[in-house]
C-alpha cells in the first residue's frame, strides 16, 4: 500500500492539510452519545484497556510469559508465546477472539459487528452516503469493538524463525551501544549533528514536500530529545505537544493540564470524524477499500491515554528498541491527527530510544512498489496486516543504520 496525496471528491471529506495519504471524513453535525469503551469486552472478559495495559496477558488460557534477559538485560517476553502456548498458538487464539467480534453485537437493533461494518464499508464508497459512515463508525459498540481488534493485531507474536533474528539484531544493537556509548554523549557530536540532519525523513517525497515541513520536524526533535533528558514516561499532553511542533507551532497557548483542549490547535480527530486511505493501483487510479479505515474519531483520544499508561508500565521490562517499535506502531495505528501522524509515530519512537541512550532511528523511505507502512487496519482481515516480524525489524535494522553512520562518521553518512 501506498501513501498518496489524494482529496475525497465528496464535499463532506476534507484532506487534511499536507496529509497526503489520510483522507479525514467529517461529518456536518455530531453524532449521538457513544459508550467509547464502555461495554468492549475481549478475551476472558478483559475491556479493550486491559488488552492494552496487559499485553502478556495469555489468550485465552494460562499464565503471563516467564521474561528473558536480552543482552541489555531488559526483558524480551513480549515477543514469546506463553509457558503453555506457543508463538503460533498465542497468536491463533488472537485470530479467534479477531474473527468472532464480527459475530457480536454492535448495536441495540440488534446489528453485529460485521454487518455494521458492511453498511459503513458501503456508505463510504457512495460520495453522497459518507456522512452516514461517520455516523455509523463512531456510535453504540462499533468503536469499542473496533479499538479491540486493533489491540488484538498489536498484540501478536512474531514467528519463531524471526525471534532468532530479532534476538541477533537486538545483540548487535547492544554491542554497538558499549562501542559508541550513550546518545546523549553523541548528539552534539559532528556524526551526532549529521545523523539528525539524515535520519529526518526529508526524502519521504510523500509526506514531507517543504522546507516548512522539515523545519516543523526538526523542531519537534530537538522538542523530543529534551523531553527524553528529562521525563521518564509520556502523558498524552506530551504527543500533543509533538503533534504541535510537527505542525510548526513552538506550543500550544492554552491552560496547563488541560490536553482536550489541543483538539483545537492539533485537529485531533473526535466523534464527529473518521480517517482511512487511499490507495493507488498499478495503472495509477485511485482506490478507495473501506477496510483500509483506522479506528473511529471517537475512541482516539482514550486510546492514547492507554497508550500512555501501557508505556508506564513496561518501559522498564521491555527493550528499548522493541519497545520503540510496538510504540511506533501502536500511535500510527492509533491515527490520532489529521496530518503527521506518521511523522509523530517516529518521533515517539525516538524519545523511547534517546531515553535509553541508543540514537535515533535511521528509517529511510523504501522503493514506492515495497509497503512498509506499519499501520493495523481493524476491518482488514486477521492475516492481511504488516507482520510483527516486519514492524520490529524495521525498528532494529533503523537503529543498526543509525549506528553504522556514528560509526563511520559525518563524512560517510549514507
Amino acid at each position: 500500500m501506498n501513501e498518496l496525496q489524494l482529496r475525497s471528491p465528496h464535499p463532506l471529506a476534507e484532506r487534511a492539510p499536507q496529509a497526503p495519504s489520510i483522507v479525514e471524513v467529517r461529518s456536518r453535525k455530531r453524532p449521538g452519545p457513544t459508550d467509547g469503551f464502555g461495554r468492549g469486552l475481549g478475551v476472558n472478559g478483559m475491556s479493550p484497556r486491559n488488552l492494552l495495559l496487559n499485553p502478556a496477558e495469555p489468550l485465552p488460557i494460562g499464565r503471563g510469559p516467564r521474561a528473558k534477559a536480552s543482552p541489555s538485560g531488559r526483558s524480551i517476553a513480549s515477543l514469546q508465546g506463553t509457558p503453555e502456548l506457543s508463538g503460533k498458538q498465542f497468536n491463533a487464539g488472537l485470530k479467534a477472539r479477531y474473527q468472532a467480534i464480527n459475530a457480536e453485537l454492535a448495536s441495540d437493533e440488534p446489528e453485529t459487528f460485521g454487518e455494521r461494518a458492511a453498511l459503513y464499508s458501503k456508505y463510504l464508497k457512495n460520495p453522497s452516503q459518507q456522512y452516514f459512515a461517520v455516523r455509523i463508525a463512531n456510535s453504540d459498540n462499533f468503536p469499542a469493538l473496533s479499538a479491540e481488534r486493533l489491540l488484538l493485531l498489536w498484540r501478536r507474536k512474531p514467528s519463531a524463525a524471526s525471534l532468532e533474528q530479532i534476538e541477533k539484531g537486538l545483540a548487535k544493537i547492544d554491542a554497538q551501544k558499549d562501542q559508541l556509548g550513550p546518545w546523549s554523549g553523541l548528539s552534539r557530536s559532528p556524526a551526532g549533528e549529521s545523523l539528525k540532519l539524515e535520519a529526518a525523513p526529508k526524502k519521504d517525497q510523500r509526506n514531507i514536500r517543504k522546507k516548512s515541513d522539515i523545519e516543523a520536524w526538526n523542531l519537534a526533535a530537538r522538542y523530543v530529545e529534551s523531553l527524553a533528558g528529562r521525563r521518564k514516561v509520556l502523558v498524552v499532553q506530551d504527543i500533543l505537544e509533538i503533534e504541535q511542533r510537527l505542525l510548526g507551532s513552538e506550543g500550544p497557548r492554552i491552560l496547563h493540564n488541560q490536553p482536550r483542549a489541543y483538539s483545537f490547535t492539533t485537529n485531533l480527530l473526535g466523534s464527529d470524524d473518521i480517517n482511512y486511505m487511499y490507495t493507488f493501483t498499478k495503472s495509477g487510479k485511485k482506490k478507495l477499500d473501506p477496510s483500509d479505515s483506522f479506528i473511529p474519531g471517537s475512541s482516539k483520544m482514550e486510546m492514547l491515554e492507554h497508550f500512555c499508561t501501557w508505556f508506564k508500565k513496561n518501559r522498564d521490562t521491555e527493550h528499548p528498541v522493541i519497545l520503540a517499535a510496538q510504540a511506533r506502531q501502536l500511535i500510527v495505528s492509533i491515527h490520532p491527527f489529521m496530518d503527521a501522524n506518521g511523522r509523530l509515530a517516529r518521533q515517539i519512537a525516538n524519545f523511547i530510544l534517546m531515553q535509553a541512550g541508543y540514537p535515533p532511528a535511521h528509517i529511510p523511505q523504501e522503493p514506492d512498489d515495497k509497503n512498509t507502512s506499519v499501520a493495523l487496519f481493524p476491518l482488514k482481515d486477521f492475516e492481511d496486516q504488516i507482520s510483527p516480524d516486519e514492524t520490529m525489524m524495521l525498528m532494529i535494522k533503523g537503529v543498526l543504520r543509525a549506528q553504522r553512520e556514528l560509526l563511520r562518521g559525518p563524512a560517510h553518512v549514507d
